[in-house]
């Protein structure tokens, strides 16, 4: 970011283009799916299924729940910046705020990747969320830039454990034929809930930092409720 905005964003295009060069080299393996079946009627079958089973249907509010919590912060950390320093500032203030959340994610991700999550995934989940919703408030709200670096690192590092259990908890319980049918919805409705987060934020930010970060901390004990009341491997239905 101290090359200029467009430097960045020329950078993350640059990026986002080698992966996608880097992606036409996998190879092509044949599809489950009968090609005689729309493209309509697969993806209205894939939300049936997501619908129709407890787990699915329940991670589905649980991680969108989740998802509300960052995007509510994606607007709240700009303007609480912007408002604590000047433009020259704020702006630097901001990328390293973001990026000590990313190098704490990707240290959480490494980590979840040496824990036993089979059968423990919901518990797993919950607590991150718990401690995320701890993390936005009073962490990240009421102790100053300290309390705001020290949130969206303890955020970040719980978002490595939850999205491995959800992954894992999602594929163990998927039929793996519609897997990929289940995943691309699924995974759509996980992330509906991040422009639904920033669009509450943008209506509540005006009258209080505060209280969008509370907000922020909601969501993530509501998606730790509906992570616990998904069935257990015992109760559960495939």
């Amino acid at each position: 970011a101290w090359l200029g905005p467009e430097s960045a964003m020329s950078m993350i295009s640059f990026s986002y283009a080698a992966a996608a060069i880097c992606l036409s080299f996998v190879p092509l393996l044949p599809g489950l799916a009968s090609r005689q079946i729309s493209f309509m009627q697969q993806t209205v079958e894939g939300i049936q299924i997501v619908a129709r089973q407890p787990t699915l249907r329940g991670l589905a509010i649980s991680y969108s729940m989740y998802q509300v919590t960052w995007g509510v912060l994606y607007v709240v950390v700009p303007v609480f910046a912007a408002s604590h320093y000047d433009a020259s500032v704020g702006s630097s203030v901001t990328g390293f705020l973001w990026a000590a959340m990313g190098i704490a994610g990707g240290i959480g991700a490494l980590l979840a990747g040496h824990l036993r999550t089979t059968g423990r995934e919901r518990h797993i989940m919950a607590i991150g969320m718990v401690i995320t919703a701890l993390a936005a408030w009073p962490v990240a709200a009421e102790f100053g830039f300290g309390g705001l670096a020290i949130g969206l690192m303890l955020a970040g590092v719980m978002s490595g454990p939850i999205d491995v259990a959800l992954l894992t908890l999602r594929q163990r319980r998927t039929d793996p034929q519609q897997l990929g049918r289940v995943m691309s919805i699924s995974m759509s409705l996980n992330m509906a809930g991040f422009p639904l987060g920033s669009a509450l934020a943008g209506m509540v930010i005006t009258s209080s930092l505060s209280t969008t970060f509370i907000l922020a901390g909601i969501a993530s004990i509501v998606a730790a409720i509906a992570t616990i009341s998904i069935p257990s491997d015992i109760k559960s239905v495939a």
